[in-house]
Parts: structure tokens; sequence; C-alpha cells
């Protein structure tokens, strides 16, 4: 797919760089800057907030020229992996200590039941 240029996509649109600017709370020479590739923007909400104001997915706005949408997207898989690892660490945590618990009730339940059943075997013989 041909990433649009956020520059052709203003213009078309009947922008001037000071709307785009304020949609985006940043001054009109900030938003120039941007626009003309001198700096780039990464900031997913405000990528957004383009996508929106020119009607387009925000893929399609061009603005990932120096990370590439792949890495920012494993970035993202990532981070969420991590998180999501530490949670199931710390519930895993909790679950495993809980089981031990049930673990040892139970194992001194069977030693009580086969301690019985040794009684009731002498008993028998």
């Amino acid at each position: 797919m041909k990433q649009l240029k956020i520059k052709e996509l203003r213009a078309k649109n009947n922008f001037t760089q000071e709307d785009i600017a304020d949609a985006l709370s940043i001054s009109q020479n900030a938003y120039s800057l941007i626009e003309n590739g001198i700096t780039r923007l990464v900031d997913e909400e405000r990528i957004n907030i383009i996508a929106q104001k020119f009607n387009v997915n925000p893929i399609e706005l061009g603005l990932f020229d120096g990370l590439g949408i792949s890495q920012i997207f494993n970035e993202k898989v990532e981070n969420g992996y991590a998180s999501f690892i530490q949670t199931l660490n710390s519930d895993n945590k909790e679950l495993v200590e809980t089981l031990k618990e049930e673990l040892k009730i139970k194992n001194t339940h069977i030693e009580n039941i086969l301690e019985q059943n040794k009684k009731l075997m002498e008993q028998m013989i």
C-alpha cells in the first residue's frame, strides 16, 4: 500500500498547517517540521489525531520512516508480553503456593487413610 504524505493530505483536505497544529496542541512551526520530515512524529495519539483529521488509516500517513511499522508493532507486542508475563508470574506464584498447601493437606489425609488401612489389615489377620 502506497504511503501518503501528510502535506499532500492536508492540502487535499483544505487544512492549513495551523489547523493541524491546533488539533495536535503544538505550534505551527513544530507541525511544519513534522510535515517536512525534519522532526519524526512517533506519538501514537498524535498520529491517530492526524489520521482522523484526514480520514485515513494511521499507517497510510507515512510517518513511520525511521522505525518502520513492524518495529513499532514488535516493540508494542514485546512490551505487552513482558507486562502479561509479569502479571502471569505473580498470579502463578500465588496459585503455586495455594496448590502446595492443598497438596500438603491431601498428603496428610492420604497418610491418615493409609494408617487406618494398615490398622484394619492388622485386625483382620
